[in-house]
């Protein structure tokens, strides 16, 4: 009898041994998919704060010059290193004309980038409409067709678009856009405007200080009217 208590008092102790053993493995399942968890989410914390580090510096270098050209360079650099573009242009938009105008491109030749009109296709549409365009769904780049971006940024100052930013096809491959994405490039198309909008005013007023200066310059050149006779510049007209 003592025999098989103790048998029984055996197994009911592996039983409970088991089960227990069975609650730990399930416990430490999830803590090891918590841990999981929390490691992606710091790596993502801490991939977004070093993007908002680099587009600090990025926006620190927009703003660190007023020439139009400089300021089109950095742009160049700062989406190809930042967002990670491979080919993209920087579209203008024309007042006269009401057409954007490929003004600057990393990976494509300039001048093969075709005008569009405010409105027309893509482009247009995001310059007429001021609203991003991100393609849905992303596929291997085929044959460069510069009217069907896979994004579409607006450059905007007080809701009015200055410009765009189209990117044909990035350097790593991608199913699709993150939020991280979405904030990089709306954060950096506010940067861009507003870097672009200043360049283009500080080169406009440079056109009409040269322009007066070179009147000035004219106006000094010009022969001087004839005086009548008997007058002179220093004779003062008599009173009485």
């Amino acid at each position: 009898m003592k025999i098989n208590s103790s048998i029984q008092q055996t197994r009911k102790e592996n039983r409970r041994l088991r089960n227990k053993n069975l609650l730990l493995k399930k416990a430490l399942k999830v803590f090891e998919e918590k841990s999981r968890t929390l490691t992606a989410k710091y790596a993502q914390l801490e991939q977004e704060n070093n993007n908002l580090a680099n587009l600090y510096v990025a926006s620190f270098q927009l703003h660190s010059t007023v020439d139009f050209k400089e300021v089109l360079g950095i742009l160049l650099e700062i989406v190809t290193n930042l967002i990670g573009a491979e080919k993209f242009t920087i579209m203008i938009v024309d007042g006269k004309s009401d057409k954007l105008v490929p003004k600057a491109s990393e990976g494509v030749i300039l001048n093969q980038v075709p005008v569009v009109k405010i409105g027309e296709g893509i482009i247009g549409s995001v310059a007429e409409t001021g609203e991003s365009y991100f393609k849905t769904a992303l596929s291997n780049p085929g044959p460069e067709n510069f009217k069907e971006p896979i994004v579409c940024i607006p450059l905007k100052i007080d809701n009015r678009t200055i410009g765009i930013i189209a990117v044909y096809s990035l350097f790593t491959h991608k199913k699709n856009f993150t939020n991280i994405d979405y904030e990089l490039f709306n954060l950096l198309a506010g940067h861009a405007a507003k870097a672009i909008y200043l360049s283009m005013l500080y080169a406009r007023s440079e056109n009409r200080f040269q322009i007066l200066e070179d009147s000035v310059e004219l106006f000094k050149g010009l022969p001087r009217p004839a005086l009548p006779a008997g007058r002179s510049v220093h004779s003062k007209k008599k009173t009485g």
